[in-house]
């Protein structure tokens, strides 16, 4: 019998996680508990939060970064200390950091996902609650900040 040699393809097979998240109702992202302040609740509120949670999470799946998280922030601050690097380039496979807009509280966020293709993003997007591909300005409603991108990703 002769000995098989199988070498993931990391780059490709991280792509195709992204782009199968947003193909139908992935709930997987939607809700994430924690106590606060003594009182349990769902930071992600529904899906409306959750996407530095679907982010970090594909990225903590793929060993690309440290820890899961709940905010745009703290998601990055993981990232750069990563080795992610900060630019104005989009590339396939690289993570989008939108503009902090208001939110229906009266808070500020900011927004964070993939970029898929030529001007193709995925994120969880906050209407429905779980992630979807859109435009990378989302028809001209979201401003881009920046853009991250990970040498490992070049393989």
């Amino acid at each position: 019998m002769r000995a098989m040699s199988v070498k993931l393809l990391r780059t490709k097979s991280y792509l195709a996680m992204i782009r199968n998240a947003a193909r139908g109702e992935n709930h997987m992202f939607r809700n994430l508990f924690a106590e606060v302040n003594g009182v349990e609740r769902d930071i992600a509120d529904d899906g409306n939060l959750a996407c530095a949670t679907f982010v970090s999470s594909v990225l903590l799946l793929w060993g690309l970064a440290m820890e899961r998280h709940a905010t745009v922030s703290g998601t990055v601050r993981d990232l750069q200390n990563f080795g992610w690097e900060r630019n104005d380039t989009p590339r396939v496979g690289s993570v989008i950091v939108w503009k902090e807009r208001p939110y229906q509280d009266g808070s500020h966020h900011s927004h964070i996902g993939f970029v898929v293709g030529e001007d193709r993003a995925v994120s969880n997007m906050s209407a429905e609650g779980v992630p979807r591909e859109h435009s990378i300005t989302m028809d001209g409603e979201r401003e881009i900040d920046y853009f991250l991108w990970h040498p490992e990703l070049e393989s």
